[in-house]
C-alpha cells in the first residue's frame, strides 16, 4: 500500500510538472508580446514552433533517444527562419539547451557547458538590447544545469559553488549571479518557480556531495 508520505511527494511533484508546463506556455506568451511590437506575428509563430521541435528533440534526448534527438535538431536547422539578431537570440536561448543535453547525454561535458552558457549570452542580450524582461527563471534554470553538468564531470566543488551562488540569487540577491545581466533579474523567486529551481539545486548538491564523500573515504573508482 502506498504511504501517506508516497501519496504527498508524487503530488508534489505532479504540481511541480504542471507548473513547469505552465511557466512554459506563459514564457511563450510573454516571448509573443514582446517580439510583436516589432516583427510579424508569423514570424513569431514560426519561431515558436521551433520551439516546440525543439522540445520534443529534448524529451527524446531525456530518454536516451538521442538520435531521434538529433534528427529532430537538424530538422529545425532547416526550417528558415528571419536573421534578425532578436531571432537568432532567441532561437539561441531555446534550442542550444537541447542541444546541452543531446551532449550531456553522449558524456560531451564541456561541450554541454558550452552550449548552455552561450544560451545565457543569448538571454543577457535579449534582456539587454530587446527588452525581455520576462527570462529570470529561465536564465536561472538553465545555470542550475551548468551546475549539474559540472557534477557530472566530476567538479563537485564548482558545482556545489554555483549551488550556492544560485541559491542566493533565488533568494534576492542578485549581486550573487555569475554571469553577465545581474542587473535584469528579478528576484526573489517565490512559489512554484522558485520550487522549480530548488529542485534542479538539491538533486545537484545531493550528488555532488556523495560524490565528494566517496572521494574523502577512498570509495571512489
Amino acid at each position: 500500500m502506498t504511504s501517506y508520505l508516497e501519496r504527498t511527494a508524487s503530488q508534489d511533484v505532479a504540481a511541480l510538472d504542471d507548473a513547469e508546463g505552465r511557466a512554459g506556455r506563459m514564457f511563450a506568451q510573454n516571448q509573443f508580446r514582446t517580439m510583436a511590437v516589432r516583427h510579424a506575428p508569423e514570424e513569431i509563430i514560426t519561431l515558436q514552433v521551433l520551439m516546440d521541435y525543439g522540445q520534443r528533440a529534448a524529451q527524446d534526448a531525456k530518454h536516451g533517444r538521442l538520435v531521434d534527438a538529433r534528427r529532430w535538431l537538424a530538422a529545425i536547422d532547416g526550417i528558415p527562419l528571419t536573421t534578425h539578431p532578436e531571432f537568432e537570440g532567441a532561437r539561441s536561448l531555446s534550442l542550444l539547451p537541447v542541444w546541452a543535453l543531446v551532449r550531456w547525454r553522449e558524456g560531451e561535458f564541456l561541450a554541454a557547458i558550452e552550449h548552455l552558457e552561450r544560451a545565457l549570452a543569448a538571454g543577457y542580450t535579449l534582456a539587454t538590447r530587446f527588452g525581455h524582461r520576462y527570462l529570470t527563471t529561465k536564465l536561472i534554470h538553465l545555470a542550475a544545469n551548468v551546475a549539474r553538468v559540472l557534477q557530472s564531470a566530476g567538479e563537485n566543488e564548482r558545482a556545489l559553488t554555483v549551488v550556492s551562488q544560485l541559491r542566493a540569487v533565488i533568494a534576492g540577491d542578485a549581486s550573487r549571479w555569475p554571469y553577465e545581466g545581474a542587473a535584469t533579474l528579478k528576484v526573489a523567486l517565490e512559489g512554484p518557480e522558485r520550487e522549480l529551481i530548488e529542485r534542479q539545486l538539491r538533486r545537484t548538491e545531493g550528488l555532488a556531495n556523495t560524490d565528494l564523500g566517496k572521494q574523502l573515504t577512498g570509495d571512489a573508482p
